[in-house]
């Protein structure tokens, strides 16, 4: 019989904290971040400090990347934006993910609300998190992740937790 072929997808994440969509020459340009998103060429991005419509470019960023994404890749980017507050607009965290996404809700934690998005790849189910844990105090770090790895134990699947852990390797807050 003829050899069996069997495809399989590579899971990329990209993860970036893209500081309102402000470069570090001071210039509001999602444009030039989503060219270098395309050009890592992932299918799972995890954005932090993304914004809807705050005076940091008063606009939809999330959908704004999603659309400019797609005209870069070619590619149609499912996405979960969360805004720290849990309200509809303000500053977050945001996933975009090639593969259509089969859940995207997540609790509020102690001090933020991360994105939550789950999909399937390769017939498994994947679920990522993005989360912003708090820039200030160790103890909030710690106390986030103790939140946020007890809430993903009620997922038996594959976890990735992505996003800017304000930690260093090795402090008490990346060991829970």
């Amino acid at each position: 019989p003829p050899p069996t072929t069997t495809t399989t997808t590579l899971l990329k994440v990209l993860d970036w904290n893209i500081h309102h969509g402000v470069g570090t020459d001071g210039r509001y340009d999602l444009d030039r971040l989503a060219t270098w998103i395309a050009k890592s060429s992932p299918n799972v991005v995890s954005l932090n400090e993304v914004e809807r419509y705050t005076w940091w470019g008063n606009e939809d960023q999330p959908a704004r990347f999603a659309a400019l994404l797609k005209s870069k890749t070619g590619k149609t980017w499912y996405y979960k934006f969360a805004a720290v507050t849990g309200t509809a607009t303000g500053g977050g965290n945001l996933i975009l993910s090639t593969f259509p996404l089969d859940d995207s809700d997540a609790p509020e934690l102690q001090f933020s609300r991360p994105a939550f998005a789950g999909f399937t790849v390769n017939g498994r189910r994947v679920n990522v998190w993005s989360v912003h844990l708090d820039a200030n105090s160790s103890t909030n770090r710690t106390n986030q992740m103790k939140e946020m790895v007890a809430y993903a134990g009620n997922f038996a699947q594959q976890r990735i937790f992505a996003g800017d852990f304000n930690a260093w390797p090795g402090t008490t807050e990346m060991k829970v």
